[in-house]
């Protein structure tokens, strides 16, 4: 008797189906080790220790995150378990906030059907150990809410489950 053929997923980026799409990029963020900062000092800091910073912000209108880090090897480790390919992987190199001295970094763009869903557990606590403290970068135009999106943790675009919009 034949097996059957082991059902593939696509990739994450390529998935048809935004809940499930969703739920992989949660688990993607999670596994990876990726963390989101109120304020973008902290968040800065995390990125210059090699970890994987998701820094949420608007871009000519539209929601967009980027995924920062010193370490180029985990950002291509993460991107290729997207399906993102490589030449998407954007080199720029930061200033330390803590030195002012300017180190390698790159970053991936990530909108449209690869935009991270707002997970909590990646979510840093503030010095003050509230996780609720601050905003990211000071006056937000979200009004501090950390998924730059709305209060119910809906997308900006009001699409809860896949944050469908344009990949930059």
């Amino acid at each position: 008797m034949n097996d059957p053929e082991p059902f593939l997923l696509p990739p994450i980026v390529q998935d048809p189906d935004s809940r499930r799409r969703t739920t992989r990029l949660r688990e993607l963020g999670f596994s990876h080790g990726c963390r989101e900062f109120r304020l973008r000092r902290e968040g800065m800091i995390h990125a210059m220790d090699g970890g994987l910073w998701l820094h949420r912000h608007v871009w000519q209108g539209c929601p967009l995150v980027h995924l920062v880090s010193t370490d180029r090897a985990r950002l291509v480790a993460y991107g290729e378990a997207c399906g993102l390919p490589i030449a998407r992987l954007q080199y720029k190199p930061l200033k330390d906030p803590r030195t002012g001295t300017r180190r390698e970094a790159w970053h991936w763009d990530l909108g449209g059907p690869v935009y991270p869903p707002v997970d909590a557990r990646l979510l840093e606590t503030t010095i003050g150990g509230s996780r609720d403290g601050g905003t990211q970068g000071g006056g937000s135009p979200n009004g501090g809410r950390p998924n730059g999106g709305t209060p119910d943790g809906g997308t900006p675009n009001g699409d809860t489950e896949s944050g469908a919009m344009e990949m930059t």
